[in-house]
Order: structure tokens, then sequence, then C-alpha cells
């Protein structure tokens, strides 16, 4: 659902010639967009080698507009790399690396490189004033585990901080399964450093099963999963002075970005589907707040497998 970008500074002073363009750039890394911002040159780097590369005498609007650009791309969360930014290489030769460590997005170029030297798809900013396609942010998902691994992946492989909200999971086959084959598509080619993981249930809504079981099935089950992530979290949760019935809902929140799954993460059958949504900002912001930070819940039990 999520689909990392690099960007090249130099896209970025040419894009900034136009007020078009900065609204187009703006619109399409805003969620629900699936297009999310590699950091890659970190933050402070990318700000530096962008305004280095605007010239000097550009008009006191067009140097607003780079202003503008950066302070956006600033206030987004961004993919954290593990590849380390080489300064005594080109940002092309940095992006070549880069493709090498779980890079599976867009490149944004000033130019089209000559030949085959990126791999990756790019887009130059020619194209980009001509008017790129706009990402879906929902998808129809087959119920089978291999396919939501492939739909929902992305989320987990390029995010550092997950929360999964699963209030009626428990161990029964196509639950646990399609969990653990989650895991590992997270796992597989992560562009970041490791992850920490926590899974919201509510016991009392299944089998009453407790987060240590949870944990000791994962770490005797499935220890080829727990490679990327310095923590796995099972959170027995309630609301707050409401019935257990109140929670029903079935999300995966990360850093990046938020997707609902109306109907969860158990696998059933291929001719069995669920559309699952990109969250806008407004709906991600309240997500965020109730379940990552958990405010307007209580953590009954949990249990913790380090890495």
């Amino acid at each position: 659902m999520l689909i990392e970008h690099l960007i090249e500074p130099e896209a970025l002073v040419e894009l900034a010639k136009s007020r078009r363009n900065c609204k187009d750039f703006e619109k399409e890394f805003s969620k629900p967009s699936p297009r999310v911002v590699s950091d890659f040159p970190k933050f402070k780097n990318l700000r530096r080698r962008t305004f280095g590369a605007q010239a000097s005498d550009v008009s006191e609007h067009e140097r607003m507009r780079l202003e503008e650009l950066i302070r956006f791309i600033g206030e987004h969360s961004r993919v954290k790399r593990a590849t380390e930014f080489n300064g005594n290489l080109t940002i092309q030769e940095n992006f070549k690396l880069a493709e090498g460590c779980g890079f599976e997005g867009f490149c944004l170029l000033q130019n089209k490189v000559d030949g085959d030297e990126l791999e990756s798809t790019t887009i130059d900013v020619a194209q980009f004033e001509d008017g790129i396609e706009s990402l879906e942010h929902q998808a129809t998902m087959a119920k089978v585990k291999e396919q939501i691994a492939e739909t929902l992946g992305s989320l987990l492989r390029l995010s550092e901080d997950i929360t999964i909200v699963e209030p009626y999971f428990d161990l029964r086959p196509g639950m646990w399964d399609s969990f653990i084959e989650l895991l590992c598509s997270g796992a597989s080619y992560s562009a970041t450093g490791p992850k920490a993981l926590k899974l919201l249930y509510d016991a009392d809504k299944t089998r009453g099963r407790k987060p240590q079981d949870l944990a000791d099935k994962l770490v005797s089950d499935n220890p080829e999963c727990l490679e990327a992530y310095r923590e796995i979290k099972f959170c027995h949760f309630k609301e707050k002075e409401k019935q257990a019935g109140a929670i029903h809902n079935r999300f995966i929140i990360t850093e990046l970005a938020a997707v609902s799954i109306p109907h969860g993460l158990e696998a059933t059958n291929e001719s069995e589907t669920d559309d699952v949504t990109l969250l806008t900002t407004s709906i991600y912001d309240s997500r965020y707040s109730q379940y990552s930070l958990l405010n307007g819940y209580d953590l009954v039990d949990e249990a913790v497998v380090d890495n």
C-alpha cells in the first residue's frame, strides 16, 4: 500500500520554478496517497543540497516555493533507510546503492538518467509537469495469507513503529498463519533498521489466550520472523469505561500511514475479499492517538518478545 520515493535535490529546485508543480507535489505526497518520501539523504543533507543547487539570482517567489517544498518534506514522516548516504558519490550512484537495500519504489529526478543506470522506475520533472497519475489508496485483497502479506507488507517493510489492531486475534490457523506471513513480509528486504511492533487484541472476544501464550508460540514456532524486529508486543487492551463489545475496527498503523482492514487479518479462502483503505490525515491522526498512543484504552496485559 506504500511506495517509497527517492528525491533528487535538483528535481525539487526544478519543481519550485512552477507553482502548479509545487501544489501537485504536495498533493501526491499527502495522505491518503501511497507515495512516501525516503529520508535519503537525511533531511538536513537533503535541505543543504537542495538550497545549494538553486541559483542565487532566482526570484523571491521561486525561493519561497522551494522553502515551502522543503518544509513540507520536513513535516512529513519519511522512510528511514538503513543505507548510509555517501557524500563522495553522485546522487544517482547513491540511489543505485539504495536499490540493493530493499528499495522498490520510484526515483524523482530532474532529468532521466541515461542508459540503464537505475533499475527503478524513474519520473523526471518533464513527466511531472505533464501530470503523473495519482496512485490508488484503496485495494481489493483476497483473504488468503499470501495476498494479505503482499497487499499490506509494504507498511511493515518501510516503517519502524508498527501497531496492528486486531481485536479478534487468536491462534486460529487462518489468523495466526496470515500474521506470520505478514511479519515475514515486513522483514524481507527491510528498508529500515530494527522495528518495534505491537499487536492489540481483546482476549475476551476470542478464546482467552493470554499475551504470553502468543509470545511463546511465536518464539518456539516462527523464530525466522524475528530478525528484523527489535521487539514484538502482544497486548490485551480494553476501551476505558465501556463494554468490551465496543472494540471492533481493525487497522495497521505506522509512523508513515495507516490502513483500515474491514474484516481483519484472518485468512479464509480466495473467493472472499476485503477492501482495504489508506486513511486520510485527519482520521490517521485520530487512530494513531487512539491505538498507537493508547489514548482512551486500558492495557490489561502484555508480553514482549525482544531480539
